[in-house]
């Protein structure tokens, strides 16, 4: 049961998908995770009805904001209700959308309080894509898997080999699109150098992946081409639901 959820969790490296591409650099975006429990007597649709508000607000205050709720579908162990994703299209409007909020949120920092608790935790991410259509994605699902870099290599390979194994994935017929997350801030002490990021728009598309990756070939290929530079799947991945709250202005 262990190598089975270790070849699952390796499937996150794979990071396939079909359609173009959207100009593949090594430019970082900043990512922020709060991990949260609703309050008693409140649920999603509570959450829903706030975020919607927020949307608004940052239309004028934080344009480039975007945002999704996460919720667990495949974990184990104490896991929150829900994380809330949010991004910036860079780190300058990051700044710019902290001061508006801080300034004014409208008092939407309060109504998020009534219905939710996200003091657990906060951290930031640099993210770096890997392939993708271009654009925040939609609703579906994301795997997080746990990548540490080799000894002898850098983050910099490491991305140019999960491009590689994408590629591979996508001449199979693989659907989705996917990032590299780096820790920058908050997250204390942690037992990876980075997660490997992997949204799906539906189940179809990621069972299709899965069973490349499985039993079409992928996995013994995608390992050649990440060999001596890292390696994912040590432990096994985690599975979310995504909503799309907010798709921020580019």
């Amino acid at each position: 049961m262990n190598r089975l959820l270790t070849v699952v969790s390796m499937f996150a490296i794979a990071l396939g998908f079909t359609g173009p591409t959207s100009a593949q650099n090594n430019s970082a975006s900043p990512v922020e995770a709060f991990y949260c429990d609703l309050r008693e007597g409140h649920d999603l649709k509570d959450l829903m009805e706030v975020a919607e508000d927020l949307d608004e607000w940052a239309d004028d205050q934080d344009a480039s904001y975007s945002a999704w709720v996460l919720t667990p579908q495949f974990t184990s162990g104490p896991v929150p209700d829900f994380i809330w994703l949010g991004s910036w299209s860079d780190y300058a409007n990051m700044g710019a959308g902290m001061d508006e909020w801080m300034e004014d949120d409208d008092d939407l920092g309060e109504a998020f309080n009534e219905v939710s608790d996200c003091s657990s935790a906060h951290v930031l991410a640099s993210s770096v894509e890997v392939r993708a259509e271009g654009g925040p994605p939609g609703d579906g699902l994301v795997m997080f898997s746990r990548c540490n870099i080799d000894e002898d290599s850098n983050g910099m390979e490491a991305i140019e080999a999960h491009r590689g194994v994408s590629a591979m994935m996508a001449g199979k017929g693989a659907k989705g699109s996917s990032w590299v997350f780096f820790p920058a801030l908050g997250g204390g002490d942690l037992d990876y150098d980075y997660l490997s990021v992997l949204h799906f728009d539906n189940w179809t598309d990621y069972g299709n992946g899965l069973q490349h990756w499985v039993n079409g070939g992928g996995r013994q290929e995608g390992a050649k081409i990440m060999d001596g530079v890292s390696v994912c799947g040590e432990n096994p991945a985690t599975v979310w639901n995504v909503r799309l709250v907010r798709n921020g202005e580019e």
